[in-house]
């Protein structure tokens, strides 16, 4: 093959990658389309996030956007799954998590094709829209949808010690409008991140507040959370910002 055969398919391939994704029509329904579903887990919206067209290819690639016209937020787990999924060089906006009480209904009121071309091929994601008890609508993958509303395997399971630790502290902060917690950083840990740098990133200065805490870190925050936003915030993105430890109730 001669140099330009190869540039021609670099160029053809890069092309590709960049184009926007779009809205397709399904083929086939979704069997879910029209019911409603109850949650048996424990689950977030993911909110404030940035309209796919309205960032680089880089960061909607590499991070949650806003696909459909009329949604605005996704939905995900209390804890995040996804490593290196966010970075201080792809938030565009102020990102919350949002607490979904198990009980909520869903309905499933339409759906659509994602699809975009990657480097490999093209690709169709099977979306569902949702619409909450309250007229909220969200966006979700009929995968993801059937593994957190529908397998009995997984919404039957056990929830994990970080799970039903998250679920304490949520409480409590409902109860009581503020949560005290201590965040000590791995001893393992050369280069960890600064706390500051993640409260400027979100811009959650007026909902958590924080100090150098002593008595029970060697090197670690004392934090304050005003709101369950700011603290499932951060126990999701935490660790994508070197904030890399372990968080332990603080004893007055």
């Amino acid at each position: 093959m001669n140099k330009l055969s190869v540039l021609l398919i670099i160029v053809f391939l890069v092309t590709c990658d960049s184009s926007i994704p779009e809205r397709k029509e399904v083929e086939s329904s979704s069997e879910f389309l029209g019911k409603t579903f109850v949650t048996k887990l424990p689950l977030a919206y993911k909110m404030n996030l940035p309209r796919y067209d309205k960032v680089s290819r880089y960061i909607r690639r590499n991070s949650t956007t806003i696909f459909a016209d009329e949604v605005d937020r996704t939905i995900t787990g209390i804890l995040s799954d996804c490593g290196n999924c966010m970075g201080e060089d792809r938030i565009t906006t102020p990102i919350r998590i949002k607490y979904i009480p198990v009980g909520t209904k869903f309905t499933v009121v339409d759906e659509y094709l994602y699809y975009s071309w990657r480097i490999k091929g093209p690709t169709n994601i099977h979306i569902l829209i949702l619409k909450d008890d309250s007229g909220n609508l969200s966006e979700v993958s009929e995968l993801a949808f059937e593994l957190d509303f529908v397998d009995e395997r997984f919404i039957g399971r056990t929830l994990i010690k970080e799970e039903v630790f998250a679920l304490k502290n949520i409480y409590v902060l409902q109860e009581n409008q503020n949560l005290k917690l201590a965040f000590c950083i791995a001893q393992w840990l050369e280069e960890p991140g600064d706390l500051s740098d993640f409260v400027s990133d979100f811009q959650l200065g007026k909902e958590m507040a924080f100090r150098p805490e002593s008595l029970i870190c060697n090197n670690g925050y004392e934090i304050t959370f005003k709101t369950t936003e700011a603290y499932l915030t951060s126990i999701y993105y935490f660790q994508d910002w070197g904030l890399i430890g372990e968080w332990k109730e603080f004893n007055k």
